[in-house]
Order: C-alpha cells, then structure tokens, then sequence
C-alpha cells in the first residue's frame, strides 16, 4: 500500500509502506522435487530435491529472485542406471548354454527388460523394471515390486530333443523319445 510522507520542520513524518515478496513460480524439470520450494516470495530460499530413482548434482540452493522466478542453478536430476542383472546370482549367466537370458544391461530408471529362457529350454519370461532397488538387486524389480534377489527367476526346463538323433543302423543312444 502506498504511504505519504511530509517534510514538517526539516524531518519526514508518516509510516513506512508494507512491502510484500512477490510468489515465485516452481521450477521445473524431470525428476526435480520442489516441494520445499512451494509458496516462496522474493528473498526467500529452498532446497531443490530428487524424486526417487533421480541422481543429484549441482548446488541445491535456489532464491526466489524479484522476477518471480527461481534463480538460475546448475542442480540437476539424472535417472539413476541400474547395474547388469547378472550381478545376482539367480541370473548370472555361468555359461554360453545357461538357461536364463537377459537383456537387462544399461538401463535407466523407469526402463524395463526381459529375463528369458535361453536356447533348447521352454518357459515364461519375466518383465523387470529399473526401478533403484537395492545394489544387491541390480537395482531391478519385478512386476509385483519385489527386489531381484527375492523374486523368482523364470522358470527354465529343457526341450526335448527331436533332431539330429542318430539313426544309422546299429547304434546306440542315451536320447529320451
């Protein structure tokens, strides 16, 4: 509110205005929280967080600059990558002819892969998620949310064999048919 002021007998008399801070908008950006940041007015300052899943860097601390605006910060949020599924013992792959087969390598928060039957076994795959589960995990889940190391892997049986049997007359075999 605006105020008035007179210059009596060389001095100024009347009250001061009341200033306000003006709100600042929220920042933005993938995987940023602002919740500390909500409601700020001009000086004020906040914390800039990450959303689960999210890697920080960058100086957290923002002000609420006279434009409304967040001051400008070198904080940012990446998507945290999940390390190779392989590293639990349930998926590691201990040989060209394993029965489990991944494609769980390289991913990124919120990605997803395929643990598989590998070649000459039959079963259902399972879906796992880059989800930030624990190290032990891989960082995987599955679709019910279990951490990699609790959930069970796909269930792997042997195909039977019905090419390339011997068949010359007089030999022998150990092949099941």
């Amino acid at each position: 509110e605006p105020a008035e002021w007179r210059c009596l007998d060389g001095s100024f008399e009347g009250t001061l205005p009341s200033c306000v801070g003006k709100p600042c908008t929220e920042p933005h950006g993938a995987g940023l929280d602002v919740s500390d940041c909500t409601g700020k007015l001009t000086g004020e300052s906040c914390s800039l967080q990450c959303m689960h899943g999210y890697e920080a860097s960058g100086a957290p601390a923002v002000q609420c600059a006279a434009s409304g605006f967040f001051e400008q910060t070198d904080f940012q949020c990446r998507p945290k990558t999940c390390a190779d599924l392989s590293i639990v013992p349930a998926f590691a792959a201990s040989s060209a002819e394993s029965s489990i087969k991944h494609t769980c390598r390289q991913k990124t928060f919120g990605e997803t892969c395929l643990a598989s039957c590998g070649p000459g076994y039959g079963g259902d795959p399972k879906v796992f998620t880059c989800d930030a589960a624990p190290e032990s995990s891989a960082g995987f889940t599955d679709q019910s949310g279990t951490p990699a190391l609790s959930a069970p892997p796909p269930q792997c049986d042997g195909l039977p064999c019905t090419s390339n049997l011997p068949n010359r007359l007089g030999s022998v075999d150990d092949c099941e048919r």
